[in-house]
């Protein structure tokens, strides 16, 4: 239903149209749109602005620290688990081990099962009521969100503290 017009579902109701061929529309649709989805993930708004993600970064103590916004809040340390999309999910998730920070662009419903893992979130893209931000609060996950370029900048198995309070994200090893 989702990949499909009005018009389209009331054919197949009134009869006018069969079911295989609102099925091929639907896969092929479906098809395009998750294409598009794990190339970019879409800019959020706040208000009639559009998003602008902080890229704050400055160095404290030594270690590179990155500003983002806080959408769960506590404080973890641990490993980064770097996994840009849900299309292969069930084979990337064998990698994350309890504790890790998964590190991504923007999560969807998809991601749900390897979430209660984490010991963290961040994300490029979101806000405090994006899905990845509303499940980390759920299972008390600290996360941040709006760290740019974190999937091309923080390195695999990084160690990581993420402080979903403030919206810090310290890259430890860096």
């Amino acid at each position: 239903m989702f990949f499909l017009t009005l018009s389209e579902i009331y054919g197949f109701v009134e009869n006018n149209v069969q079911v295989t061929e609102l099925q091929a529309l639907a896969k092929l649709r479906k098809g395009e749109f998750y294409k598009i989805q794990h190339t970019s993930c879409p800019p959020f708004l706040k208000g009639n602005s559009p998003y602008t993600p902080i890229s704050e970064r400055e160095i404290i103590n030594g270690h590179v620290v990155l500003q983002g916004i806080p959408v769960s809040p506590g404080r973890k340390i641990g490993h980064a688990r770097i996994i840009v999309s849900s299309e292969n999910l069930e084979q990337d998730s064998q990698l994350i081990e309890q504790g890790d920070i998964l590190v991504t662009k923007c999560t969807d419903p998809a991601w749900t099962p390897i979430l209660p893992k984490l010991g963290g979130l961040v994300m490029e893209t979101g806000g405090s009521l994006s899905h990845g931000s509303v499940i980390a609060r759920e299972y008390g996950i600290p996360a941040v969100v709006g760290i740019t370029n974190a999937t091309n900048n923080i390195k695999q198995g990084e160690l990581l503290e993420v402080d979903g309070s403030n919206g810090i994200v310290t890259r430890l090893d860096a």
